[in-house]
């Protein structure tokens, strides 16, 4: 039997923690999933945005209470977790929640957007020009 090094070893209040959070997570990918199918109301989208917001904080939550222990590569969708020479990919669960977020709110967010872009569109800036400056400057050293 192969003993690691005490190095190695997560300790033992960290990973109860991680795996509790881990364990809340999934209860409320479970919670969120049977709301959805059995709610059908006009609050079933803000439960959802919730519980979705909820997710995405207990996920980045626990990476980074690993990154103490091991190394956290993030990439679209996946998460690479390499410790010793060794590797586990997993589900980005917080990048997938905001995902289902921009999904449930899409239109919301493209009424937003185009209102930002007309304001940004018509806002129009005077240059001031260096003549103008010039001359003011002039003015006033002539008054003194």
């Amino acid at each position: 039997m192969y003993i690691m090094p005490e190095t190695y070893i997560i300790p033992d209040t960290a990973w109860k923690t991680i795996y509790a959070l881990q364990e809340v997570s999934a209860l409320l990918i479970i919670f969120s999933m049977i709301v959805y199918v059995i709610l059908e109301s006009k609050y079933t989208k803000y439960i959802i945005t919730t519980t979705l917001l909820l997710i995405t904080g207990i996920n980045y939550t626990i990476i980074a209470m690993l990154t103490k222990y091991e190394t956290i590569n993030i990439l679209p969708l996946v998460i690479i977790e390499t410790s010793h020479g060794y590797s586990t990919t997993s589900i980005d669960f917080g990048q997938i929640s905001i995902i289902i977020l921009a999904i449930i709110w899409r239109k919301q967010l493209y009424s937003k957007t185009r209102q930002l872009y007309k304001k940004l569109k018509t806002l129009k800036t005077k240059p001031i020009k260096t003549t103008q400056k010039l001359e003011t400057k002039k003015e006033e050293a002539a008054v003194v």
